[in-house]
């Protein structure tokens, strides 16, 4: 009992309450709600939340399709009474966006106890930090490369213009800690666990199934090698990953045989050649361009395991980097042809695990125990390089208010 006690009060003194996370969550949500408002009903600018307003309008009033991803959707319908009123659901829409932006903030705040060392920081500091850490993983993202508009061609950890992957930062933040955990003990039986993946999985499809793609690949590869791909021990994997490869697989059959789904309109298929990411995504640009924009996208973690090379040796940064690999490989190798050639909907499963990459840098930054003088100024040019992330979020944040995504 006396051991319970002693442990309940260490992990007390470095984890925020309750409380101190609702705090948190509920400022950092009441930001994003208002910036939504100055972006969409002030500004007018043309991002795609009104755009899946009106998918809503049309489904309820004249019985349209909605995208198979309805996590975004079916809040707004719910939340609004059943009302079909666009003015109306445009509101809760924005007020839904706020809302999941502040619980990702409670999520990670609420998770960074499992990926945290033992600290010797002082309790209350060491809960600032926490809190630091869930904030500003809300608010980091590339340097500019180069292009006339500042987000084309980035794979940034954070998405502002697009509604239906926010809802899913929550769900990613806790698949990644759950996965962390399972797979540090993959050789025991635990359906608990693999039941409780699954439902995530899902759950997270189910407002854009984007870091399944990247997740599904590098889970598996990294939980067979783990279990030394015993037979019996590689068939427990279906318990987890199947669901949501099935959604998935549904998810696309809907769309494909529903063209009325796509925001633009009009036929859309899928294809596999090398042809895909930048070479579709932005036709425009040149080879050094999308080299500039690759290595601006992921700068920071380069930085960071340049510095701390050790890192690579935790099963965490196997899941977070595996999973951002195989997010480029789908990008570099599928795309979509016809009015959705360009559109770049294949390019959200690398934002996904970047978003999942950046939040587990921070965190190793944040709680880097330094013990030379060496290791001090480094861990200074570290945060130096978040401080510079953190302006390029505002900056971008403020150019979409101005001319859009």
């Amino acid at each position: 009992m006396l051991k319970k006690i002693v442990e309940d009060e260490k992990n007390s003194s470095r984890i925020p309450t309750k409380l101190q996370a609702l705090i948190a969550s509920v400022g950092t949500g009441l930001f994003f709600w208002g910036y939504y408002i100055g972006l969409v009903n002030i500004k007018k600018i043309p991002v795609d939340v009104p755009f899946h307003v009106k998918m809503v309008c049309d489904a309820c009033s004249s019985g349209k399709s909605v995208p198979p991803n309805f996590g975004f959707y079916a809040p707004l319908y719910i939340i609004s009474l059943f009302n079909c009123n666009y003015i109306n659901l445009l509101a809760v829409a924005l007020f839904v966006l706020g809302f999941w932006w502040g619980v990702t903030v409670y999520v990670s705040a609420r998770s960074v106890e499992l990926l945290l060392p033992d600290s010797t920081l002082p309790g209350q500091q060491t809960r600032f930090l926490v809190l630091l850490v869930a904030v500003l993983s809300c608010f980091i993202f590339p340097l500019p490369a180069g292009s006339t508009n500042y987000g084309l061609g980035l794979l940034p950890p954070n998405v502002y213009h697009n509604s239906t992957i926010v809802g899913s930062w929550p769900f990613i933040i806790v698949i990644f800690i759950v996965a962390v955990k399972r797979l540090r003990a993959a050789t025991e039986v635990n359906w608990r666990m693999d039941i409780l993946l699954a439902l995530l999985l899902v759950g997270s499809a189910v407002f854009k199934p984007s870091y399944a793609f990247a997740f599904v690949p590098a889970y598996g590869l990294l939980y067979a090698l783990q279990v030394r791909f015993r037979f019996k021990a590689l068939v427990r994997l279906a318990v987890p990953l199947l669901p949501v490869v099935l959604l998935i697989i549904g998810q696309v059959l809907w769309s494909l045989a529903h063209q009325e789904v796509m925001l633009d309109g009009g036929e859309s298929h899928i294809v596999f050649a090398l042809r895909a990411g930048w070479h579709t995504f932005v036709p425009e640009f040149t080879v050094g361009h999308i080299l500039g924009s690759f290595v601006s996208s992921f700068a920071l973690p380069a930085l960071a395991y340049l510095i701390c090379p050790h890192w690579l040796r935790r099963p965490s940064h196997h899941l977070a980097l595996l999973s951002v690999a195989f997010g480029m490989v789908i990008f570099m190798f599928v795309y979509e042809t016809g009015i959705r050639a360009t559109h770049g909907n294949l390019v959200w499963q690398v934002v996904a695990a970047n978003h999942i990459l950046h939040w587990l840098i921070l965190v190793e930054i944040f709680f880097w125990k330094t013990t030379t003088r060496v290791h001090y100024w480094q861990r200074a040019a570290l945060l130096g390089f978040v401080g510079v992330s953190v302006v390029c979020a505002f900056v971008h944040m403020a150019r979409l208010a101005r001319i859009g995504a």
